[in-house]
């Protein structure tokens, strides 16, 4: 993932504003709510940062909290902006909505719960026909 200096800066300048206003390490949704971001896009580029070195993601038993590490890994970064990020970036959210958009579609329209009334129908129609059938005779002597 090509992330700009200015980027990488904008992102640690959240983690430090949301570390000094809460007293912790903030959540990644804190860091995607002051920068009025998706979660998974800030999330992309802490993982980036990580990679770099100038920043973490540390797991707990119910979230995930970003922690500065070196900020000065940022420093060789260029100034101009990569297309490939924000494109890269733009066609994820757009195939993340299109995919919301095809769920929203099934349940609205009713096409979900006939599926699941086939589907127990068939179920029903294969267990009958099963007990119907004689047992397999195992020593053979049908």
């Amino acid at each position: 993932m090509q992330m700009t200096r200015g980027e990488a800066l904008l992102v640690l300048a959240a983690i430090r504003i949301q570390a000094h206003l809460k007293g912790r390490s903030p959540t990644i949704a804190e860091v995607a709510g002051i920068l009025d971001r998706s979660e998974t896009q800030v999330r992309l580029q802490l993982n980036a940062l990580s990679d770099m070195g100038a920043a973490e993601v540390v797991d707990s038993a119910y979230e995930s909290h970003a922690v500065i590490v070196d900020h000065l890994q940022v420093e060789h970064l260029t100034e101009e902006a990569g297309p490939a990020l924000s494109e890269d970036l733009k066609d994820f959210e757009r195939r993340q909505r299109e995919e919301a958009a095809k769920l929203a579609r099934l349940f609205d329209s009713g096409q979900y719960e006939q599926k699941q009334k086939d589907q127990q129908q068939q179920m029903d129609e294969d267990f009958k026909s099963f007990q119907k059938q004689k047992p397999r005779n195992p020593f053979g002597d049908d």
